[in-house]
């Protein structure tokens, strides 16, 4: 099997996809997908002015002609145990406080007649107080978590996002596997097609400071519309279709033609 790629990226220094077919090395019966990704915040010119642009999620969808995933080699699949470990940490500190003792009189003053003469007698009373101990307890959970920023999710789809949904700026594939694959038996047509689509949602655009709308948009609806004109001109950019709400800023194949 000889496979030849094409790549469509129509804003290549915001959204760069490639992917190859190549045979696995040591075994002729499997072939691997090697994926090439990278994401970077952008600034594009249009013709209001310059519009930053930032993808906070993308999904790389594929889909396979002729051509089955090999189970269990799929990029960023992480498996949970069957069995969670949870560790405890717990904290006990008493502390004492020492006895206070206090005297005070008990009573009055009385008289007592004697052979000597006249003696005053004078009562007190002593007693001890004890505060106790103070029994003071925490507790603290530690739970071990990965996050991946490549992730396999459901029907042939990898979720690309960062902790706490912070802007993609990176290489997220180095020419790595997304995962391996064998033929199909019978198939008359091998091949996979991927596409990056990112909803509206996931776009986050910022008009220039010196854009004529600017001083305009002076309610929340106007800046949507203003947001959803942005869209559709960078939809443009990249499709022929009509909006519907999500982006393919990059496309990429690889046919089989031997």
């Amino acid at each position: 099997m000889k496979f030849v790629s094409e790549h469509k990226n129509s804003l290549p220094d915001l959204v760069e996809l490639k992917t190859k077919v190549a045979a696995k090395e040591g075994d002729n019966d499997k072939h691997e997908m090697l994926v090439e990704l990278r994401v970077h915040p952008f600034e594009i010119e249009e013709k209001i002015g310059t519009i930053a642009v930032e993808i906070t999620e993308a999904i790389l969808s594929v889909e396979f002609s002729g051509l089955e995933v090999v189970p269990k080699t799929k990029l960023g699949q992480p498996i949970v145990d069957l069995k969670v470990r949870q560790e405890v940490q717990r904290e006990r500190s008493v502390s004492t406080s020492a006895d206070h003792e206090k005297t005070g009189k008990l009573g009055g003053v009385g008289g007592l007649s004697t052979t000597g003469g006249n003696a005053k007698v004078e009562a007190r009373r002593s007693t001890t107080t004890r505060t106790g101990e103070i029994v003071t307890e925490k507790e603290t959970k530690t739970d071990a978590s990965e996050f991946y920023r490549v992730r396999a999710i459901g029907n042939d789809n990898w979720r690309i996002s960062e902790e706490n949904g912070a802007p993609l700026d990176a290489v997220y594939v180095n020419h790595d596997p997304l995962c391996e694959v064998t033929p199909i038996p019978g198939s008359n047509r091998a091949g996979v097609e991927a596409e990056l689509v990112v909803k509206q949602k996931h776009v986050k655009t910022k008009l220039p400071s010196d854009c004529s709308w600017t001083g305009l948009l002076r309610t929340n609806n106007q800046r949507k519309i203003a947001e959803v004109l942005i869209a559709k001109s960078m939809h443009a950019a990249g499709s022929d279709q009509p909006f519907d709400g999500k982006f393919v800023f990059a496309k990429s194949q690889s046919i089989d033609e031997g």
